[in-house]
């Protein structure tokens, strides 16, 4: 299916505390583990000089795109302007609730994930 390393491109906010730090760190382990996915967390992986292109240019580069859903998650601008992106460079969108996933990472299910984009498409 793939020739290189699927690249997951995570979009989340933290505005509304219902995720943190650790919750990503531990998603980003738990899909290198499970999934063998090259996953970009912007509060993880962000080296850029200009933050917000970074960004951008990760949500391009992606194979699929994770939204995690929280009270606030789609009242971010900033987090609409990644699905926007993702969007219109038709990268399959996989939106599913913080609680959801916790429960797929738990469950070893993470690698489930690609399918779900496919049947979301």
């Amino acid at each position: 299916m793939f020739l290189s390393t699927p690249k997951l491109f995570v979009s989340y906010t933290l505005q509304d505390g219902e995720i943190d730090q650790l919750f990503l760190q531990n998603l980003k382990d738990s899909f290198c583990e499970q999934c063998s996915f090259d996953t970009y967390i912007d509060l993880l992986d962000n080296t850029g000089k200009d933050h917000q292109s970074y960004v951008i240019k990760n949500v391009i580069e992606s194979d699929f795109f994770l939204l995690i859903l929280t009270s606030r998650t789609l009242l971010s601008r900033w987090v609409n302007l990644e699905i926007t992106t993702a969007k219109e460079h038709l990268i399959p969108i996989i939106a599913l609730p913080h609680t959801s996933i916790l429960n797929m990472q738990k469950n070893h299910e993470l690698n489930k994930l690609p399918l779900l984009a496919i049947l979301n498409y």
